[in-house]
């Protein structure tokens, strides 16, 4: 993703669209609201442009709108498994996932967040995921490479190696070699990831 055309939400602006929300039953009428001249989000001087405003505001509301039930459902996650990431009671989750008690809005945002599932758009990344990228330690790369083809596999690890079952079989001209890559190709690796997560959920 090249510099010029990241576009970067103020997570204070996030918490104000995410909130706003609750005020609004029509997502027409939220889409609208938020998108005029009137409104606190001015998306222009973000850099964003309408066709993207709209995009992410209709994809902020119906990630709100979402059950806690759906949402899970849609990550292909298992209630155990949730409630081993977030060391949440398991009880708890279950309640929530049952409807019997109401799911608190940022359980909720976490879990979108943590299964890549609040898109904003494609050029649209919030300041404090920017931030997290920018802060993590730099990525250790094992790569395998053939002389007949250009990359063809690559593994962020810390010291994990590729499984065989996922290399090609090793000629006496394959090799392997490692690298740390910076943030903003860790970026290019995570949007990736996160479009293969897409494409197997659908």
């Amino acid at each position: 993703m090249g510099r010029q055309r990241l576009k970067i939400l103020p997570d204070r602006i996030f918490h104000k669209l995410w909130d706003s929300i609750d005020n609004f039953n029509d997502r027409d009428d939220y889409v609208s609201s938020l998108s005029s001249e009137g409104s606190f989000f001015k998306y222009d001087s973000l850099g964003i442009t309408y066709s993207e405003c709209i995009f992410l505001l209709k994809s902020l509301f119906k990630a709100k709108k979402m059950t806690f039930r759906e949402i899970i459902d849609a990550a292909g996650a298992k209630k155990s498994e949730i409630s081993h990431i977030f060391c949440i009671p398991i009880r708890t989750v279950e309640d929530w996932y049952s409807g019997k008690n109401r799911t608190p809005s940022y359980v909720k945002i976490m879990v979108l967040k943590h299964y890549h599932m609040l898109d904003l758009g494609k050029y649209v990344r919030l300041a404090s995921t920017i931030d997290h990228i920018k802060t993590q330690p730099s990525i250790y790369i094992k790569r395998y490479q053939s002389s007949d083809s250009k990359l063809t596999t690559d593994q962020a690890s810390q010291n994990i190696d590729i499984p065989s079952n996922e290399a090609p079989s090793k000629k006496d001209a394959d090799y392997y070699y490692d690298e740390f890559i910076s943030g903003e190709e860790y970026e290019r690796y995570l949007d990736k990831l996160i479009a293969e997560s897409k494409n197997r959920r659908h």
